[in-house]
């Protein structure tokens, strides 16, 4: 009788595991448990607890009891891209709670005021690859990580820790070719209603037609309305120019710190 026709050795097809099972016959020696693993070219992180289990089991004739695990490797942790977290996710949002726990479908967030200084968010380092090994001792490569594709304007300034913050006051925007940048003159090429929700801005502020009742709009400079008001909040903190006329009624009012026009 053959010491593999009693002692058998089965390899998973990813070669991270080898699996040992012992069948009835002549007693056998550590040697003979040897030989087989290495017959099977098992010869990475053997189980040395398993093979002391599986010596006394080959010392008497009966089978072993189940089959075990003898070694086993380990699989490659592949390596994990930069990540991007922002204070404040990109809008449109569907709405944001209030304090009152009412939800707001007005407040979108499409555009974030920030002043110069506040932190917009990080990029998180990524982690480095780890290779692995089978239990034939062959090197598993990690794959590397895709790299962070992340475009910005000179609004927003990137220390070495990934810390970025708006290098001026406005209007934290993500712009028609993907970057996210902080502009000191956002210019809305829209109206003002549900489908934007509110506006506001630390810098100045252009919207091309009109705000609609019970909207908000603030800048914290100048703001510039090329259509009407309607019974809608407007403010600004330097001068306002409104083309197409006010119409006032319930909470709508329009409050400007510099020229009103």
């Amino acid at each position: 009788m053959s010491i593999h026709d009693r002692i058998q050795i089965r390899v998973e097809q990813d070669g991270l595991s080898a699996w040992l099972s012992i069948a009835a016959g002549l007693p056998l020696s550590a040697d003979a448990l040897r030989e087989c693993l290495a017959d099977a070219r098992v010869v990475a992180r053997i189980d040395d607890e398993a093979v002391a289990v599986a010596v006394a089991a080959l010392a008497n004739e009966a089978a072993g009891a189940e089959e075990c695990c003898i070694a086993r490797g380990r699989p490659a942790l592949d390596a994990t891209a930069d990540t991007l977290e922002l204070q404040e996710a990109i809008g449109p949002l569907p709405g944001a709670l209030q304090e009152d726990e009412s939800f707001d479908y007005r407040e979108q967030r499409l555009i974030v005021p920030v002043k110069e200084g506040d932190e917009l968010g990080r990029i998180v380092p990524g982690t480095p690859g780890t290779p692995g090994f089978t239990v034939f001792g062959a090197e598993l490569a990690a794959l590397p990580a895709t790299p962070l594709e992340f475009v910005h304007g000179d609004g927003i300034a990137r220390d070495d820790q990934g810390c970025l913050r708006a290098a001026r006051s406005g209007a934290r925007t993500l712009k028609k070719d993907g970057s996210l940048d902080v502009v000191a003159l956002h210019i809305h090429p829209d109206g003002v209603d549900l489908a934007s929700g509110n506006l506001a801005t630390e810098g100045s502020l252009r919207i091309a037609r009109d705000v609609a009742e019970g909207m908000s709009v603030r800048a914290g400079v100048d703001l510039e309305i090329r259509g009407t008001v309607d019974a809608a909040r407007v403010e600004s903190g330097g001068s306002i120019e409104i083309r197409g006329g006010v119409i006032g009624a319930g909470v709508g009012r329009v409050r400007a710190r510099g020229d009103l026009k």
